[in-house]
């Protein structure tokens, strides 16, 4: 019980000050001299809407590692993409369907195949209470193997236009 209330402890703390660095970060700078989203999260060619950086760290989800990266779009729309990776694909999928029992409305379900057109996960598209404090209040899940990853934001519609965006 002490382990994991240590761990929630640790992934707040951590989560704040990759906030508060990031948004001091982000706030001392011109907007005209900070830079768009890196190789990583480059959204897809045809698309008009573009997407920054915001705060990004690390924290402790109950997986081996974990990690969250916040992106904004330049029509105001806001993510939060959290990825954990675990020991095993089962242990991501427990996760990924304790998640979705906790949904008040699936969107969508399917399976998720890698280029080869092997299936390697089952990705979603759910909303959850706005009073969740995990995950929502629209989210996209997915598992990849091993990981879990699932994108926040307000509202299902930013959901299906990152989605569109970035082909997930």
């Amino acid at each position: 019980m002490r382990r994991w209330v240590l761990s929630i402890v640790f992934a707040a703390l951590t989560l704040s000050i990759g906030l508060l660095v990031g948004y001091w970060r982000g706030d001392n700078q011109p907007k005209s001299d900070r830079s768009g989203l890196d190789a990583n999260v480059a959204p897809s060619v045809e698309q008009k809407r573009s997407y920054e950086r915001g705060p990004a760290g690390e924290g402790a989800q109950g997986g081996r590692g974990a990690s969250f990266m916040t992106l904004n779009s330049s029509d105001g729309m806001r993510f939060t993409k959290w990825t954990t990776d675990y020991d095993t694909a089962a242990r991501a999928t427990t996760e990924f369907q304790t998640r979705l029992k906790e949904a008040i409305e699936i969107i969508s379900r399917e399976s998720f195949y890698d280029e080869y057109g092997r299936n390697i996960g089952e990705k979603a598209v759910a909303k959850f209470e706005a009073s969740n404090h995990y995950i929502g209040p629209a989210s996209l899940l997915w598992t990849d193997r091993e990981i879990f990853c699932h994108v926040d934001s307000s509202s299902v519609q930013n959901i299906l236009e990152y989605r569109r965006d970035f082909g997930r």
